[in-house]
């Protein structure tokens, strides 16, 4: 039996990437691997003693529940929020880093996708074996590629190591995207290197390109500009790129 440690379960409005607008199913794990500087949710880097799960979509009326779950209760928790029938199309794992509890994406996975629900999955990109273990219930990977000037420190590698995991993946035609949060002093150099780590896997991979919101002690955001001109940079190598900011931040939507 898998349990874990889950930070939260909610009905909301995806606000990054390219599903932005949808209607999710949003799963938070806890527990992260990194210390990005412009993170939002740093409460989610520690396991809890509870969690909160909300009783009725878009209500905001949680209800505490014991950590950890077991993967068949914390499923059967989320769908209950899939009301009326149709409400959402998918389920987002997001955290924290779900791939540090890769059997409880894969189970709970498994059950969401059987109840007619996509498995979308949020990920750093840096936990290639883990990715491994739970793809056979993903059905979109939105990988966030970790920029050295916008987090303090680099990931090529471990980037590289999860996009070959993710081949066969993004090779039966599933959508994997690539997320990359940048600042004010992120440079051309940056962003080549990013696009040419995609496109030596397939130009096709779109990506997104995020401008960092404001955070306390965090890097200064980018000038509309800056943004400009990183897309002009990224388009020279990749088929599609966006800019699109946190958007259920200006809308006030956790």
């Amino acid at each position: 039996m898998t349990t874990g440690y889950i930070g939260e379960i909610f009905s909301g409005i995806q606000g990054e990437g390219l599903w932005v607008g949808e209607r999710q199913l949003f799963v938070r794990l806890v527990g992260c691997n990194l210390r990005c500087a412009y993170c939002d949710t740093a409460w989610a880097r520690e396991q809890t003693l509870h969690c909160r799960i909300e009783h009725t979509a878009g209500e905001r009326d949680f209800e505490d529940h014991p950590n950890p779950l077991e993967a068949a209760r914390a499923a059967a928790l989320a769908l209950r929020l899939n009301a009326p029938p149709g409400l959402h199309g998918s389920a987002s794992f997001t955290g924290g880093e779900p791939l540090l509890q890769p059997d409880l994406v894969r189970q709970m996975g498994q059950q969401i996708r059987a109840n007619g629900l996509q498995v979308y999955l949020e990920t750093n990109g840096t936990l290639a074996s883990a990715l491994g273990v739970a793809l056979d219930a993903v059905d979109v990977i939105a990988m966030d590629v970790k920029l050295p000037s916008a987090t303090g420190f680099q990931c090529w590698d471990e980037h590289q190591a999860f996009l070959d995991t993710a081949r066969p993946f993004i090779g039966r035609g599933a959508l994997l995207f690539a997320k990359a949060v940048f600042v004010e002093s992120t440079t051309d150099q940056e962003i080549e290197r990013l696009c040419r780590l995609l496109s030596a896997v397939s130009p096709q991979i779109p990506l997104v390109l995020q401008p960092a919101s404001h955070v306390a002690q965090g890097p200064a955001p980018p000038s509309p500009e800056r943004a400009l001109g990183l897309q002009a940079a990224a388009k020279q190598l990749l088929a599609m790129v966006r800019v699109i900011p946190q958007m259920h931040k200006l809308m006030g939507q956790m």
